[in-house]
């Protein structure tokens, strides 16, 4: 069975060089992508067995949005290829899943690491699989009671990815109540957080886009 690995470069000239190493091994299925934002959406539409991540200097914009990554990917390995600094020594201090390769490096020995990194128990796939789904449900924000609704594309158990008009916005940070309905019609509410968001043009019609992990009620009062 072949493993997804989703390969986030900003350098193209790189990330081009990696993904024809890859193509060598016919088990690797690859997804590539140069936008960051975009890195962290795919994240949690499809599911991945690992993660590359190559940055020709790591700085604090970068490390930003590598932060942002690691966060969203709490039981997948990750791979960061970059300058060796404050930055990413603070990337890795957990051990068991982030790794960092300092620069220079060949792309064989990215696709030889990577390939021991999905061989490790310690180091499982993405915990929830993800099911495609595309049904309403009623969004409440926590915060003020507004109350919108929402398309539910895909669903698991560690959280949803939802589109809306752009009427409503709602921010990364944001407390909320989703409201579905089950197979037996049963509406069933699910506290959550939203952990990314994003625009964009779909024929020619603007779409807000946004992922949600879901929490416990203790946290969400906790909040």
């Amino acid at each position: 069975m072949s493993k997804r690995i989703l390969i986030g470069s900003i350098a193209c000239n790189f990330g081009e060089q990696l993904i024809e190493e890859f193509s060598e091994e016919s088990n690797f299925e690859l997804v590539y992508e140069t936008n960051m934002d975009e890195v962290v959406r795919l994240i949690h539409e499809e599911n991945f067995s690992a993660c590359v991540i190559n940055f020709d200097d790591i700085t604090p914009v970068e490390f930003e949005s590598c932060s942002r990554i690691v966060e969203n990917l709490p039981h997948m390995p990750i791979l960061i290829l970059g300058n060796k600094n404050e930055f990413t020594q603070s990337l890795t201090t957990e051990k068991n899943r982030v790794h960092f390769l300092a620069k220079p490096v060949s792309c064989p020995q990215v696709r030889a690491f990577t390939a021991k990194l999905l061989l490790a128990k310690e180091l499982p796939a993405q915990k929830y699989k993800r099911f495609k789904t595309d049904q309403e449900a009623e969004v409440e924000k926590i915060e003020d009671g507004d109350t919108f609704l929402a398309s539910v594309k895909n669903l698991s158990m560690g959280g949803a990815y939802c589109t809306l008009q752009e009427d409503h916005r709602i921010s990364i940070g944001s407390l909320i109540r989703l409201n579905v309905h089950n197979e037996d019609s049963q509406r069933k509410t699910l506290n959550a957080k939203v952990i990314w968001t994003k625009n964009s043009d779909e024929f020619e019609n603007k779409i807000f886009s946004f992922g949600l992990e879901f929490i416990n009620q203790n946290e969400t009062l906790a909040k």
